[in-house]
């Protein structure tokens, strides 16, 4: 009895494991809508997006070409 109560508890705690990552997955990153948010939007303004590390934190680079 004991041992069922035990390995159920962990069966419990590995599936909401499971659920709490999926809810941290990292979602689909809009490059347009970073850029926009980040860089002051001009017709001559050039934005990168560099890909981003484990912990979702991305590197964006603005140059306008007027600026050079």
């Amino acid at each position: 009895m004991k041992k069922r109560v035990f390995l159920g508890i962990i069966f419990i705690a590995l599936v909401s494991i499971m659920a709490l990552k999926q809810l941290m997955a990292v979602k689909a990153i809009d490059a347009g809508e970073l850029c926009n948010t980040w860089c002051i939007v001009s017709p001559n303004n050039n934005c990168m997006l560099l890909a981003g590390d484990s912990n979702g934190t991305y590197t964006i680079i603005c140059h306008d070409k007027l600026w050079p």
